[in-house]
């Protein structure tokens, strides 16, 4: 987006309300959903992020991070985040979700034996 001296509230505002308020948003539908919809209930939430250093994607990271804390264990939800690397990265999105599928129910993954960790680097838990 730009520099944080240069880049105009009106518009960080904006890539705020999309990127962190309307992921917050879907996050805590999802959650509902997971709790009390699903049956048996759980689910894993998987938050996109950005290895891009975004602001907004960086707070998505926060919540999820908390979120993953809150939640009760016995509503089996999970909270995975994905960072896609940049153009660099050599596997799609497709093959990232794949590899995320494959740490489902693992606490804390040794992300390097699943994938470049500037690509997907899969959290569990906070911290």
């Amino acid at each position: 987006m730009g520099e944080v001296e240069a880049v105009p509230e009106e518009a960080a505002r904006s890539v705020f309300e999309v990127n962190f308020l309307g992921a917050a948003n879907v996050t805590k539908e999802a959650v509902r959903f997971f709790r009390d919809v699903n049956t048996p209930p759980g689910g894993r939430l998987l938050q996109v992020s950005s290895a891009g250093g975004n602001s907004s994607k960086f707070a998505l990271e926060g919540l999820s991070e908390c979120l993953s804390t809150e939640l009760d264990p016995a509503w089996n939800i999970k909270v995975t985040i994905i960072e896609p690397g940049g153009d660099s990265a050599p596997r799609s999105f497709t093959e990232n979700m794949k590899i995320a599928a494959q740490l489902s129910g693992v606490r804390r993954p040794n992300v390097s034996k699943f994938a470049d960790p500037r690509i997907l680097r899969p959290r569990v838990g906070c911290c």
